[in-house]
């Protein structure tokens, strides 16, 4: 590239745009519909303290306050109005960071809307009316779930000779399956702790998805995945890998396989791979999908993703240590186990608000598989080391 004059141009070319992209702002409206039971004033001087002391990254700044009807008169970088997920992303922060500064009460639901209205489209490349649908966004201000605890029961007592460690697991109708990590096997029981059995596998087992409600697949340490029918007790195929497997999940008749924990390799049931998905870190040991998101998560932080690749949330917490599992309920919320700080934790399916659900003081001693059932709304949560089982009746509350 370098010596040549052409080459040169055009990347001095590219780098004055982007400069350019920063450096010029775009005059928006954006107005905010609040519930009438909120204090309209705190709400307002939160809004002015973010004008004074400015928002997240300095792309947003706010210029006035309309303290009747909450307008809010803005200057937004192109480079940001440009890139609108973004944009929402901002806006989001900018406005959990208000609500925290007025003190609103999020033990009660309530709903703020967010509409915005670009001045000048001229060089966006998109239109004012795509601009309002994308960033109107609403925020729930209380999470409303809630477990119950259902059943709990230890199966050690039926493996005297090896304690099962329980690494991920599933519930398929009535049965539970578990990943017994350093026993190499799958063991699986009915829901009431009844009909204990086992299968011995060839290979060290890490994650499981169901297929349907008779097969489950399995990703193995030695870059294999096993499918296995649960009814029978048999593997019914083997397919190899070219990389470490990980976190593996069941969409639509294709299996998204974690592959080195920084790509996915969506396959088909044969294991011909479709087409391969980079990870937005290269960390990610767990995943699941459902729908069209993807939900991974690495030691310390949850991603939400879109199946075309994009990031569409991330959750980090410094008060909840070492992430282990991840699940998702039929609504998108995101349910998490911490094994260094012993508890399970919700995540709203925006990512903006989550809710401590089970902590140490219910037993739990590093909480590793978890899965949610979506027929019948049961939280599956098992402790690693002293292979407790735990199931929970989860309520959501109607907003």
């Amino acid at each position: 590239m370098f010596g040549i004059d052409e080459n040169v141009e055009k990347f001095e070319a590219r780098e004055a745009t982007k400069h350019d992209m920063q450096r010029i702002r775009i005059p928006v409206c954006m107005q905010l519909d609040i519930p009438i039971s909120w204090d309209r004033t705190k709400v307002f001087e939160a809004l002015d303290e973010a004008r004074l002391n400015g928002t997240p990254d300095m792309n947003i700044r706010i210029k006035a306050i309309s303290i009747e009807d909450l307008n809010i008169f803005a200057d937004i970088s192109k480079k940001l109005l440009r890139n609108v997920d973004v944009f929402c992303s901002e806006i989001n922060t900018m406005m959990s960071t208000m609500l925290s500064e007025a003190a609103i009460d999020t033990t009660k639901d309530a709903q703020l809307c967010v509409n915005l209205e670009v001045q000048d489209m001229t060089d966006i490349n998109l239109t004012t009316e795509e601009v309002i649908v994308k960033v109107q966004t609403s925020f729930n201000t209380n999470l409303t779930v809630s477990v119950n605890l259902r059943q709990k029961f230890k199966i050690k007592k039926h493996f005297l000779n090896k304690s099962p460690a329980i690494y991920s697991c599933i519930k398929t109708g009535n049965k539970l399956v578990l990943i017994d990590y350093l026993g190499d096997r799958l063991i699986i029981c009915n829901s009431n702790s009844t009909d204990i059995h086992h299968i011995l596998l060839s290979y060290t087992p890490r994650y499981i998805t169901e297929i349907n409600c008779n097969t489950v697949a399995i990703s193995c340490i030695d870059r294999t995945i096993l499918t296995i029918n649960i009814s029978t007790c048999s593997v019914t195929s083997t397919i190899n890998t070219n990389g470490d497997c990980y976190g593996i999940s069941y969409n639509e008749n294709n299996l998204y396989v974690v592959i080195d924990r920084s790509i996915i390799h969506v396959m088909d049931l044969t294991g011909k791979v479709i087409h391969t998905m980079p990870l937005p870190s290269d960390r990610i040991f767990d995943i699941t999908v459902y729908r069209d998101r993807l939900v991974c998560i690495d030691l310390t932080s949850i991603y939400c993703c879109s199946l075309d690749r994009k990031i569409i949330w991330m959750f980090t917490n410094d008060e909840f240590q070492k992430l282990s599992g991840v699940t998702t309920d039929d609504e998108g919320n995101v349910y998490v186990t911490y094994s260094k700080t012993n508890n399970v934790v919700v995540v709203s399916d925006d990512g903006q608000h989550h809710r401590e659900l089970v902590t140490e003081s219910d037993g739990f001693d590093e909480p590793w598989g978890i899965y949610f059932d979506k027929q019948e709304n049961i939280l599956l949560v098992c402790n690693y080391r002293d292979d407790k089982v735990s199931l929970f009746d989860v309520t959501k509350a109607a907003t």
